[in-house]
């Protein structure tokens, strides 16, 4: 009988021997990996996240100007994306959080003196200004984590750092940054809209104008004209072309009103659910999370090791003679 296929099963008495011998091994290697784990957790530097939450502001007076712009970026209260879906305002946020745009100016604000900046305060420092401000931002950009609630619209930002004052600070300054990013680009759109709808509103005037001066010519050559058909039919489509053009001299009136308040409106375009503030306590394991944490891994590790010993590996027919079940394997 040939004894080339093997049985193999886990000695489980002999697992427990080996372990019940060792304990005094396992509580030693234990403690060891609980004091290197509260070592480090003395030794590595404390990490605080600070966090901020916002949405953002959309104009609920249909009609105006600022409705008008909320189909371009920046205001956009909906719309639709490549693939055909439903996209919001706050869809836009986080691409526009992690522009070098933002990320570069919120780095040069100042935070303790004029002279020193956000980005010198995290470290961010170096001869060739252009090279280091590049290297700053792309550091900063993988720091600034960015998650968008698409249930109720939320943005919230969290950013790291070992001063919570320093952590704050820079969530505050992207925050101020983008309002006034999107103040700015509001009002310059509703610029744009006002010095459209000023041209429009002179050619609307001037072909009202044009309609009550045909009317009243109209009248003036045909004072007499009820029995004329052709005549009255001419009439009414003069009417009809003034009240057209009220209408449209009307509209452009109202909606140039419109651009002219949102060209002026410094309004918030954020409301922030959540201002950022210095965190109290450190976002990183303390000294006794490691320890336990170490502890833990080190008798894991102890445990595995001693009862490898524990796995019996023995030929077909010595398994047989001791009742074990074994199966020929199909051919």
């Amino acid at each position: 009988m040939s004894d080339s296929f093997t049985e193999a099963y886990f000695d489980i008495r002999s697992a427990a021997r080996d372990v019940t011998q060792r304990i005094p091994l396992i509580l030693a290697i234990a403690i060891l990996g609980a004091a290197v784990g509260a070592a480090l957790g003395f030794v590595l530097p404390k990490q605080y996240t600070a966090r901020a939450a916002f949405s953002p502001v959309t104009s609920s007076n249909t009609g105006q100007a600022s409705d008008l712009l909320r189909n371009l970026p920046f205001g956009l209260s909906s719309g639709s994306n490549v693939f055909g879906g439903a996209i919001t305002t706050s869809e836009i946020y986080p691409d526009l959080l992690s522009t070098s745009n933002l990320l570069g100016r919120a780095l040069r604000t100042p935070y303790s003196s004029p002279s020193t900046s956000i980005g010198a305060a995290l470290g961010y420092a170096g001869k060739d200004s252009v090279r280091s401000l590049e290297r700053s931002i792309l550091k900063t950009r993988k720091r600034v984590h960015i998650s968008l609630n698409k249930s109720n619209g939320i943005v919230t930002i969290e950013f790291a750092d070992r001063n919570p004052k320093l952590a704050a600070a820079f969530l505050n300054s992207m925050l101020v940054i983008l309002n006034e990013l999107n103040t700015t680009t509001r009002q310059t759109q509703a610029g744009s809209v006002r010095k459209f709808l000023e041209k429009r509103i002179v050619e609307a005037r001037e072909d009202l104008a044009g309609a009550e001066e045909a009317l009243a010519g109209f009248r003036l050559k045909n004072v007499r004209f009820a029995n004329a058909p052709q005549l009255a039919l001419e009439e009414s489509r003069l009417e009809r072309r003034i009240r057209i053009s009220e209408a449209v001299y009307q509209t452009l009136s109202q909606q140039f009103e419109f651009a002219r308040i949102d060209e002026a409106r410094d309004t918030p375009t954020l409301n922030v659910v959540e201002p950022p503030t210095p965190p109290v306590f450190p976002s990183t394991p303390g000294p006794f999370v490691l320890a336990a944490f170490g502890g833990a891994i080190a008798a894991a590790v102890t445990l595995l090791y001693l009862i490898r010993g524990a796995w019996v590996v023995v030929p077909r027919r010595v398994a047989e003679r001791s009742g074990m079940a074994y199966m020929e394997p199909e051919t």
